[in-house]
């Protein structure tokens, strides 16, 4: 089962455009439902993963968004984003919302 998880992670990492350094700006209509902080690239800076829902819906509820931001000079910096990383709202089926939390290990985030 982590070996899923891992794959899946990895995937993801590898898929997602580099965006460079921008300062970050998060839009007010986007409700933070999760945080957590860790060493995604192994430069031994924590980076920060942000979780969103957005005020998009599908088919399957609310859309949601990952952030990652990495620090750069003192200020967080968007490093890289996802709208299809996290699963939306509905997406479980009847096993309702498929969101269970984010964490950090071995600089991959699950």
């Amino acid at each position: 089962m982590v070996q899923k998880f891992l794959t899946f992670a990895i995937l993801i990492l590898i898929t997602m455009k580099p965006l460079g350094a921008q300062p970050y700006v998060r839009s007010g209509d986007h409700h933070l439902i999760d945080s957590t902080m860790g060493d995604l690239d192994g430069d031994s800076v924590a980076e920060k993963v942000l979780v969103y829902n957005t005020v998009d819906h599908s088919e399957y509820g609310v859309i949601r968004e990952l952030h990652i931001l990495k620090r750069k000079a003192g200020k967080w910096v968007l490093w890289q984003s996802s709208r299809s990383a996290v699963r939306p709202s509905e997406d479980g089926g009847m096993m309702r919302d498929p969101y269970g939390g984010i964490y950090i290990y071995r600089k991959v985030f699950y």
